[in-house]
């Protein structure tokens, strides 16, 4: 989804992820990376260190993650 998303002109603004608690982490971080804005439902992440490695992740690419 993300490369097919990076080679449209009229690309998303933001992903909305609602799937399986499990995924949450590294289904944000990719799109993080990729230069878009997350919305994710709850939990965002499993663990305290993935949740510090988000934070870090956002304000490093200057994104929104919610």
């Amino acid at each position: 989804m993300i490369s097919g998303e990076l080679s449209r002109e009229d690309r998303i603004d933001a992903v909305a992820i609602c799937t399986p608690n499990f995924t949450h982490f590294p289904i944000s971080k990719a799109f993080l990376e990729a230069g878009f804005d997350v919305i994710c439902e709850k939990p965002l992440t499993a663990t305290l260190e993935d949740a510090i490695a988000l934070e870090k992740l956002v304000r490093d690419t200057d994104r929104s993650w919610a």
